[in-house]
């Protein structure tokens, strides 16, 4: 298991914090978005634990559960598998939208 330096960790925030002001606001599900980075933000500022994510976002019949259906864990968890390596930063970032250039010539 690979620990991601500190420039990999400051990167990742910057491209986070830019996905979130660039991302579509709502999945197609209408999970927000921006709520879900700023999971994955918190976990990645604060190194946090397994232990502690779980804590947070699984109550205590989810606990017992291989994997548990929980959008948020699930979202704290790929936060830290980023940061013990499993996959790239690319990974965890939302659709973000397209600008759209006005023509005003008629």
């Amino acid at each position: 298991m690979m620990q991601r330096t500190e420039i990999e960790i400051s990167d990742s925030i910057k491209m986070l914090e830019h996905n979130s002001l660039h991302c579509y606001p709502f999945d197609c599900f209408g999970n927000d978005n921006r709520a879900k980075i700023q999971i994955m933000l918190d976990v990645i500022k604060m190194n946090r634990t397994l232990a502690w994510i779980n804590s947070k976002f699984l109550n205590s019949i989810e606990m017992l559960q291989t994997h548990p259906d929980n959008k948020l864990w699930r979202i704290a968890m790929d936060a830290r598998n980023w940061l013990d390596g499993e996959f790239e930063i690319d990974e965890l970032l939302f659709s973000e939208r397209k600008r759209i250039e006005h023509n005003n010539s008629f």
